[in-house]
């Protein structure tokens, strides 16, 4: 269970470390980190080397670490784009509302013209 911790470990990292999948290794993370603890201390009673246990504890947290601040950067970035995109659609409105509004007065304008 060691070995398997410490592999999964090393996956779980590297699948973290990818923006936007980086969710992805959570179900890993947790599977490995559980590992890596009942490895630990079925290792720690036996007094036997606890080593793998340990570094997949370590990698497997790291792993949730990053995964946690991913997860935290994209959703302060899509409340950041919803705002801008907010922000947008209001100043696009007002100005296909100006557009249309000028259209109206140039056509208005060449109807009398022509019909003069």
């Amino acid at each position: 269970m060691g070995i398997a911790s410490l592999v999964i470990g090393i996956v779980a990292v590297v699948m973290s470390l990818i923006p936007c999948v980086g969710w992805l290794a959570l179900l890993p993370a947790v599977v490995g980190l559980v590992l890596g603890v009942l490895e630990f201390n079925k290792k720690k009673k036996a007094e036997a080397p606890k080593g793998m246990s340990l570094a997949g504890i370590i990698l497997n947290a790291v792993a949730l670490v990053f995964i946690v601040v991913w997860v935290a950067v994209l959703a302060r970035a899509g409340s950041v784009l919803e705002k801008g995109m907010g922000e947008f659609g209001e100043e696009f409105g007002k100005a296909m509302q100006e557009s249309v509004e000028a259209f109206e007065r140039a056509a208005e304008e060449a109807r009398q013209q022509v019909s003069e």
